[in-house]
């Protein structure tokens, strides 16, 4: 019972992920096939990757009175599994891990100038190690550092591909690509 609750949850979190591939997409057709790079410069106060898509729009404001959204909902900028589990006003890193060692501070890259769209990926379960909460991350994939890629989901980790195709990465296939920062557990 325990196992198909477990793919339930993984189910729901590569939804989310497949709706933000849906977002994205639409940003590099809005954006001359750019897309949005982990974090505008590598600079203090400089909005990451999700903050560049609310800012352009792709997610409505939260109404004041109910504190919901009638489209666009910020909770699939995360995990709904792990901590915060729901989307936080003013706490816009806690969420999916950006490719940060593909797509750097203030890099756009054009989508078209991508060899390997299928086998390079955007969005990634993730994790800060260096919390003493041990929260999602807004960025993941660089070779050391507390934010690494987690195996969250029955010791798989859900990943975003550049060509909108959302899978499962174990522990093995991680290996496979050059991934070496990830973590396995809580």
């Amino acid at each position: 019972l325990s196992q198909a609750r477990e793919n339930a949850r993984r189910a729901v979190c590569m939804n989310n992920l497949k709706q933000l591939g849906i977002i994205i997409t639409l940003y590099t057709l809005d954006y001359n096939e750019y897309l949005p790079p982990c974090r505008q410069a590598n600079i203090s106060g400089a909005p990451f990757w999700n903050d560049i898509l609310i800012a352009a729009g792709y997610f409505k404001p939260l109404s004041l009175a109910t504190g919901k959204q009638a489209q666009g909902d910020r909770n699939i900028l995360l995990c709904p599994f792990w901590p915060p589990k729901k989307w936080t006003e003013g706490y816009s890193s806690r969420l999916y891990g950006f490719n940060r060692a593909q797509f750097s501070y203030g890099t756009f890259t054009k989508i078209s100038k991508i060899k390997n769209p299928s086998d390079t990926w955007i969005l990634c379960d993730s994790i800060d190690v260096g919390s003493s909460a041990k929260y999602q991350i807004n960025e993941a994939g660089l070779s050391a550092g507390n934010n690494k890629v987690h195996l969250r989901h029955n010791g798989t980790a859900n990943f975003l591909f550049v060509d909108g195709c959302v899978r499962s990465l174990t522990e093995n296939d991680l290996k496979v690509r050059g991934i070496v920062n990830y973590y396995i557990g809580k």
